[in-house]
């Protein structure tokens, strides 16, 4: 069975994590469930830290311990450790505009004019550079379906959030904060959402803070939207409620 909905996909993926954890927590207590294979307990909390760790025992203990949500597609992909905090924000502008959409601005004609190109980044394809985040990276935000903690769980949902053909998310602004090893970005969504009823949202900024640790990866990818999470709620259950209710509070300003 496949579940479609991008917020019980994530809770599911919750719930499977939970279990894991669990799991893991009965393995560390009675290490006899393992058999003969020995792990050192302190080995659980050090796990993706470099390449040299990267035998057989350290393979073991990232496929029992790791939640699914937090494991990489791949056990043997490489991270890309210690970069430049400016080699890291070239490659999150990469992943924000090295895809673009052209979309019809006017409902009303189909003429060239009233087309325009879009950004079409990881917030709608669920495609990005992954190397540079932690697997357990933190997801967090004013989404009532955050925090996510685990960028194979977050990439899974958020590549099937949006209709990819129909929506778009333009990157406006990127600062580089070195003294806060950070980078943030400010950014434009619109387009239509993956529900039964393919509501179409109208566009909304907000920024998004990219919280870089000391061996160079991004462990906290923080939101935060220019418009209130009722707001939100709102456009997308009933789109056109939303539209006249808050357009007509805007206009009164």
């Amino acid at each position: 069975m496949t579940i479609k909905c991008p917020f019980f996909k994530r809770r599911a993926a919750d719930l499977i994590d939970n279990l894991a954890l669990v799991t893991r927590f009965l393995i560390i207590r009675h290490k006899s469930l393992l058999g003969d294979r020995m792990i050192d307990p302190d080995a659980i909390y050090s796990l993706t830290t470099t390449s040299s760790d990267c035998d057989e025992g350290f393979y073991y203990l990232d496929s029992v311990m790791m939640p699914p949500g937090c494991r990489s597609r791949k056990k043997e992909q490489t991270k890309s450790y210690n970069l430049s905090i400016q080699e890291i924000a070239d490659i999150i502008y990469h992943d924000w505009t090295s895809r673009t959409t052209v979309l019809n601005t006017d409902e009303h004609t189909t003429s060239s004019s009233s087309k325009k190109t879009h950004h079409k980044g990881y917030y709608i394809t669920g495609q990005m550079n992954t190397t540079i985040y932690k697997d357990d990276c933190l997801f967090s935000g004013p989404d009532p379906d955050m925090p996510v903690k685990g960028l194979r769980k977050y990439l899974a949902a958020a590549s099937k959030l949006f209709d990819h053909s129909k929506s778009y998310a333009d990157l406006l602004e990127l600062q580089v904060l070195s003294e806060k090893n950070q980078i943030q970005v400010k950014w434009e969504i619109g387009g239509v959402i993956m529900l039964p009823w393919h509501p179409e949202v109208k566009p909304w900024t907000g920024k998004t803070t990219y919280h870089i640790d000391a061996n160079g990866l991004i462990y906290k990818h923080e939101e935060f939207w220019d418009i209130s999470v009722f707001q939100a709620f709102i456009c997308t259950v009933w789109p056109k409620v939303g539209e006249r209710l808050f357009l007509e509070a805007k206009d009164k300003v």
